[in-house]
């Protein structure tokens, strides 16, 4: 397959995920305000919002961790490959336990920073410590996300997103309306989490993008200073990127409340799709220019 062609089933497969997004975002608000409040809904925007932040935690890892193994990818089983591979992993590792930890011993107190009230406090603290714990899973397994798009298999990641994404609103769907409310939606959290583990994993497995038995090679300081280096300088821009775009509902709801933070979140949404849209293409090639440049 020629690299425009994977460059333009790439781009198409982003928008395609970018949509089954949106689907998501159209449907989920009518089916949650049906079942859920106007301050409840809220806070589960809300809460969103805040674990986005858990993925800084990563430092820029996973796309340091991307990049480097593009240098490699072409000799799957010279070591250096499955070195990459065992040093990232060993530290997205040590960045989940670091993630849950900050969640379950921080979250009645990032509770009362973003400014839930007093009524909603515990829910939010049960429901923030759940999110942190499922932040923690996708961590964890995070190199399996870095193999594929270092392969070039933007198509599987996007096709994964979008089934996912599918997936939790029929989840979303079916908790509500059985009654679970917002206690219940820790089903959804844990168990889209755990697709997108499993998806992204079994791909790697039967692509055959890691090394044989015995080729794997070790984990060492020196591929952690090369994935670090690289890392730090990502994590600046991700910081950025935050504050840009995950700190506006934190900012409405701490100082209108929940119901300001809902109509918030719901009437910025054509303005995401949009950008999203223009920025898959850039995305998108990134990979590509980079395996160009390795060659």
């Amino acid at each position: 397959m020629s690299r425009l062609h994977q460059f333009v089933q790439g781009v198409s497969s982003s928008w395609l995920a970018t949509f089954a997004t949106v689907l998501y975002s159209l449907l989920s608000v009518p089916i949650a305000l049906r079942y859920l409040s106007v301050d409840e809904f809220g806070l589960f925007v809300l809460l969103l919002q805040v674990a986005g932040y858990f993925t800084l935690a990563e430092v820029g890892m996973s796309a340091a961790t991307a990049r480097i193994l593009i240098d490699h990818k072409d000799s799957v089983n010279n070591g250096c490959y499955g070195s990459i591979i065992i040093t990232g992993s060993c530290v997205f590792f040590l960045q989940a336990l670091i993630v849950l930890a900050i969640g379950l011993a921080l979250a009645p107190w990032i509770v009362g920073l973003v400014g839930v009230t007093a009524a909603f406090s515990e829910t939010a603290t049960f429901l923030l410590k759940w999110l942190a714990a499922t932040s923690a899973l996708s961590l964890a397994f995070r190199m399996y996300g870095a193999v594929l798009y270092a392969n070039k298999r933007l198509d599987l990641i996007h096709a994964f997103m979008g089934t996912n994404v599918l997936f939790g609103l029929v989840l979303l769907t079916i908790i509500l309306a059985t009654g679970g409310g917002l206690l219940g939606l820790v089903w959804l959290f844990a168990i889209q989490a755990a697709i997108g583990v499993i998806l992204p994993g079994l791909a790697c497995h039967r692509l055959g993008l890691l090394p044989s038995k015995g080729c794997w090679g070790a984990a060492s300081m020196q591929r952690f200073r090369e994935l670090f280096g690289f890392g730090k300088d990502i994590f600046l821009v991700n910081v950025g990127n935050h504050v840009l775009e995950a700190s506006q509902l934190i900012i409405v709801s701490r100082t209108m409340g929940l119901s300001s933070a809902a109509i918030w979140s719901v009437s910025t949404k054509l303005f995401t799709l949009i950008f999203q849209l223009v920025a898959k293409i850039q995305g998108t090639a990134i990979v590509f220019f980079a395996e160009m440049m390795v060659r």
